[in-house]
């Protein structure tokens, strides 16, 4: 497998159910995490041992990048914050054809604009799944 280098990665929001994609501009991070619930089955024939299952499964998606007032898509995910509603999100490692990505429907569970005395504002939001993660070819 190639060297991923991170600079190349995006993290695009649709309000169209992913028809057209925004960038959330200015990232400096993103990330991905899939997780798995846990559910223990141990019973009385378990025979002192621990069992369990896998049971529902989630992803989240991280962003943090640096706040711009003019683009579109940290303007969606603030919008969504606000409002409630969900967007389609897609996750790029690198940006080219043939390469794969992740798109998932997802909640924002939290965007924030963070600013401090001689520093560049902070942007950073974190969407929660709901339903499956594709993986794809770009």
């Amino acid at each position: 497998m190639a060297t991923i280098i991170g600079r190349n990665a995006t993290v695009d929001v649709s309000t169209d159910g992913g028809t057209t994609y925004n960038t959330v501009g200015k990232a400096t991070s993103n990330g991905l995490k899939v997780s798995t619930k846990i559910a223990d089955e141990t019973n009385n024939d378990s025979a002192g041992w621990e069992e369990s299952k896998t049971a529902d499964k989630s992803a989240s998606i991280d962003v943090k990048g640096k706040y711009n007032s003019a683009n579109a898509g940290q303007a969606a995910v603030i919008a969504a914050a606000q409002a409630g509603t969900s967007l389609t999100v897609r996750m790029r490692p690198q940006t080219s054809a043939g390469e794969f990505q992740w798109v998932l429907t997802a909640f924002v569970s939290d965007a924030g604009v963070d600013t401090a005395t001689g520093a560049v504002e902070d942007f950073s939001a974190t969407f929660k799944s709901t339903g499956a993660v594709v993986k794809s070819a770009q």
